[in-house]
């Protein structure tokens, strides 16, 4: 027999008595919860379930099963989903026992007993457990200043604990059943990831590659071995009825070890503060778990407009989303958030984020970063730890302002703060370190961003990009492909897949990729071909003269391309009006045209005194200029 709480089952009859009486339940019911209960703490997983109760042969709708099954054993043991008593949800996994279990003879003495792993030396740990059967009005046990409450935790002795070097944190599910409510969630999790990012002796990977699998379904350590990560940070979020409930777990993803989790509940008046407070007192928790040391203090919170909060969630919710409608959706979110609150330091920096972003979107750059900045200073006015800041305004400073100088003290100090921020990784690289000429340099920012986001195409093409204008030509094609591979429809690496080629005067490839960039964006494919055609004809001459041509199609559509203009020029030999259309391309500072000082596509150009005033102008180190 085996004896929990008032229950004891009868593992040899199927039958479950309650304070001596028989419960009424049998079948499947009754099977998963004896498997749970012969391993009270560790997870079961859905596969387990599925193997054991309902065989290959088994014709039956799983889900749909299991969920029915599961829902008849809580009833009968009076548990609660929301609120597990005894049977804990791991989402997209399987399912957990919560409380220690006695094995007991015929005669009724006791042999064993059981307890959750990692709690058997920490009665503290087993005792708050039970307290999750008391009803809410008698725990009022404050766990940090502000209201808080702890509803439960499990944690490792120190001397137990596994190394763990690298870390995930899971999209939290939205538990409320309202799907307005998922910007609430991402928010919560985006502000898990920066407060964890932050412990700088611990890789956390960022948003962008986590959100791949929000709602997926799939095996932890298939997630954390594409992740390459040690550990996974997992949980819920429910707002309903007035309150806010934020659940959150850690789990050693090599062994499924579960290693420390809590639940925490807020009056839903205070979601001003709910969001940043849990997810540094979480960090906080984790950190001292993972190192023996709390995490990196933060600024101290201040009052802020609740309507305000609000609009900034959903403007990061929309930029996140990378469109151009979204994008749109965003900026307005971001001025609703600072027009409610004019003090609100995180409604200016994802203001300038969201102009920086909007560069992606057709909004000339020097508009665009002329926006940027003001927004950025006023962020870091009013708040001078926000690390996303100092990455926009490094980023002004030196594509706008040709301050590369401030431009690399604004990154180093973004990565102090914040030391598992990839984008300011991929920023450092792409607008700092590689127009100066640091080939090496930025390789090595390229390789963090991406150790930092591994299913990110942007930062994925740009290691691309680095090894492109390292010279590094079989490094770049290998890297190109695997960007590609990630997103078979990014266009960007197709570009510069072509320059590669054309460098290379591999015509041929060249042309494929104009064909691939044309079916990609809905362009005349037929263009594309007569440029194949054109090279065919008369050689290089003809490709060039018909890429022109290419050129001159695309800006009816406004923009006008004046370093693509420059590009083909140069591989035309017309060093005049290469230069004339990189002057050009320089003034509105498109980003290929301020990387020109690394830039393979003007090699030709290099020992002309009208390139080196140019770059003098945007005031390149002359060392720095590749030979």
């Amino acid at each position: 027999m085996r004896r929990f709480g008032t229950f004891v089952l009868h593992v040899e009859t199927g039958e479950l008595y309650k304070n001596g009486l028989r419960v009424k339940l049998q079948g499947q019911p009754i099977q998963i919860l004896n498997l749970l209960l012969e391993k009270p703490g560790k997870l079961i997983s859905r596969e387990e379930l599925q193997a054991k109760l309902w065989p290959e042969d088994t014709f039956v709708e799983f889900d749909q099963a299991l969920n029915k099954a599961m829902n008849r054993l809580r009833a009968s043991l009076g548990d609660e989903a929301d609120n597990p008593r005894f049977i804990e949800t791991l989402s997209r996994r399987g399912y957990r026992f919560l409380v220690s279990v006695e094995i007991v003879s015929s005669v009724g003495t006791k042999v064993e007993t059981t307890f959750p792993a990692g709690m058997q030396d920490q009665p503290s740990a087993i005792r708050t457990r039970k307290l999750w059967i008391i009803p809410a009005a008698v725990l009022g046990v404050v766990l940090v200043a502000g209201g808080i409450y702890q509803w439960g935790s499990w944690k490792s002795a120190r001397t137990n604990f596994p190394q763990i070097h690298s870390l995930a944190v899971l999209p939290l599910d939205n538990l409320s059943g309202d799907t307005n409510q998922e910007y609430f969630a991402d928010g919560m999790t985006d502000e898990l990831i920066t407060d964890l990012a932050k412990i700088g002796s611990i890789r956390v990977i960022s948003r962008t590659s986590i959100m791949h699998y929000k709602r997926a379904r799939r095996p932890l350590s298939e997630i954390a071995r594409e992740l390459n990560v040690d550990a996974v940070v997992e949980g819920t979020v429910v707002r309903s009825g007035g309150r806010v409930r934020i659940s959150a777990q850690l789990i050693d993803a090599r062994t499924d070890q579960h290693l420390w989790a809590n639940s925490y509940e807020r009056d839903i008046r205070d979601v001003v503060s709910l969001q940043s407070e849990l997810a540094r007192t979480i960090a906080a928790q984790i950190s001292t778990q993972l190192t023996g040391h709390d995490a990196p203090a933060s600024a101290r919170l201040r009052q802020v407009d609740p309507d305000a909060q609000d609009a900034y969630l959903k403007g990061r919710y929309y930029l996140n989303q990378a469109t151009p409608t979204a994008l749109i959706m965003s900026l307005g979110y971001f001025q609703e958030a600072i027009r409610r609150d004019p003090n609100y330091a995180l409604g200016y920096a994802g203001l300038a984020d969201a102009y920086i972003g909007s560069m992606e979107i057709g909004n000339p750059t020097k508009d665009a970063l002329a926006l940027a900045k003001p927004a950025a200073e006023t962020a870091l006015r009013l708040d001078d730890t926000l690390a996303e800041s100092h990455t926009s305004l490094a980023f002004v400073k030196g594509i706008y302002e040709y301050d590369w100088r401030g431009s690399e003290a604004e990154f180093k100090r973004a990565i102090q703060l914040n030391p598992g921020y990839a984008l300011a990784h991929h920023y450092y690289s792409e607008s700092c370190l590689i127009p100066l000429g640091r080939h090496e340099e930025a390789i090595a920012e390229a390789k963090k961003s991406i150790s930092l986001d591994p299913l990110s195409p942007v930062m994925n093409r740009n290691l691309a990009l680095a090894f492109l204008f390292a010279r590094q030509y079989d490094r770049a094609l290998t890297q190109f492909q695997k960007t590609l591979a990630l997103d078979s429809g990014y266009v960007s690496p197709h570009w510069l897949l072509m320059n590669l080629y054309e460098e290379r005067k591999m015509y041929p490839q060249a042309v494929d990729e104009l064909l691939k960039i044309a079916a990609l964006t809905h362009s005349d494919s037929e263009f594309a071909t007569s440029i194949g055609q054109a090279y065919t004809a008369t050689g290089p001459e003809g490709y060039w003269q018909k890429r022109s041509e290419l050129l001159e199609l695309y800006s009816k559509g406004g923009y006008r391309y004046y370093t693509e203009r420059a590009i083909v020029y140069a591989g035309r030999g017309d060093k005049d009006r290469a230069l004339q259309s990189l002057e050009k391309g320089i003034a509105e500072r498109e980003m290929r045209a301020v990387m020109a000082n690394a830039d393979l596509a003007f090699d030709s150009l290099r020992s002309d005194s009208r390139f080196q005033k140019l770059m003098r102008r945007m005031n390149f180190p002359a060392q720095a200029t590749p030979q």
